[in-house]
């Protein structure tokens, strides 16, 4: 079972603390494109402009929750870094001041302080090479349908056929093919050269 990390997040005016990890997420990323998302296949997903407010309020509240997470694993890896560096300090320090490496030697800095200031910049050197904490990132793109989808009686079938599959009410059906076969009877009668 994966782990999690408590974030505090606002939910419904409160501040709570929420264990999430990875897998929430995804869960999360899953139900917000279920809720808002149709998958019109070779073509991306889709939404409903009337929806598109209520869907970038809940990505707000994920990019947040991601943003919470990313902070707090952020706190979590520099205590590592603070942990290891103290590790390597104990271990090696009574060694280094009884025979320094040769670049503390050579340079006349044998006493314990720049013993351990070697070693600590050594230990941090260490764990950035081997922990890398990237930024969180996340993106949305938005397209308007294509005219040459409008076009397309097949294409304007198989959107219809997904949005009522998907529990589009027949009034709004009715009205966003109205528009669309009104847009696309418009541009074939357009003549290519107006004089």
């Amino acid at each position: 079972m994966e782990t999690g990390t408590n974030v505090t997040v606002e939910s419904n005016g409160e501040k709570k603390q929420i264990n999430v990890n990875e897998k929430y997420f995804e869960r999360e990323r899953e139900a917000l494109e279920a809720a808002f998302f149709r998958e019109w296949k070779g073509r991306g997903k889709i939404i409903l402009r009337r929806e598109k407010a209520q869907a970038e309020e809940q990505l707000k509240r994920l990019k947040q929750r991601i943003k919470s997470y990313h902070e707090a694993l952020k706190k979590k890896v520099e205590e590592n870094k603070r942990i290891f560096r103290s590790r390597l300090v104990a271990e090696f320090l009574e060694q280094w001041i009884f025979e320094p490496p040769a670049r503390l030697r050579m340079r006349g800095e044998t006493d314990c302080d720049s013993c351990r200031a070697e070693l600590e910049r050594q230990a941090d050197e260490l764990f950035d090479k081997a922990v890398v904490l990237g930024e969180a990132d996340y993106d949305v793109v938005y397209k308007d349908i294509a005219i040459e989808d409008l076009e397309d009686p097949n294409r304007m079938q198989e959107l219809r056929q997904l949005m009522h599959r998907t529990g589009i009410d027949a009034d709004t059906l009715n009205r966003l093919f109205e528009v669309g076969d009104a847009a696309a009877a418009r541009s074939q009668k357009t003549p290519a050269n107006p004089k």
